[in-house]
C-alpha cells in the first residue's frame, strides 16, 4: 500500500502571517518608478479585488515601504514651514518693521 501526496517534493520556502501559511506576492516597484504612486495604485488594485473574493479568503498588506518615504516628507514639509517662520520672526526683530519683513517674506518674482 502507498500513500500519494499531490506537493512539492522539497520545500525551498515558505510564507507565513502570524504563524500561518499564506500565499505572498511581492510587488517591486521599477527603478524610475516613485514609490508613493505605485503603492497608491497597488492599494486601489487591492481594494478592487477585497471585493471580487469569496468572503472566506482574506487579502491583506503585509508590509508598505511608502509609509517612512511618506513620513519623510511630511517632515521636510514642516520643517521648511518652521524655517519661513522663524526667517521671517528674525527679519522682523531685526528691521524693526513690519512692512521690511513683509517684502523680504513675499516670494521672489522674475520676468
Amino acid at each position: 500500500m502507498a500513500n500519494a501526496i499531490d506537493g512539492q517534493e522539497e520545500e525551498e520556502s515558505a510564507a507565513l502571517v502570524n504563524g500561518k501559511r499564506v500565499i505572498s506576492l511581492d510587488i517591486i516597484k521599477a527603478q524610475s518608478a516613485n514609490t508613493i504612486e505605485t503603492v497608491d495604485n497597488v492599494m486601489e488594485v487591492v481594494a478592487a479585488l477585497k471585493k471580487q473574493l469569496p468572503a472566506d479568503v482574506k487579502l491583506e498588506v503585509v508590509r508598505d515601504t511608502s509609509l517612512g518615504i511618506r513620513s519623510s516628507v511630511d517632515n521636510v514639509k514642516r520643517t521648511l514651514l518652521e524655517g519661513a517662520a522663524l526667517t521671517i520672526l528674525v527679519v522682523f526683530l531685526y528691521l524693526n518693521s513690519w512692512r521690511s519683513t513683509v517684502i523680504t517674506a513675499s516670494p521672489c518674482r522674475f520676468p
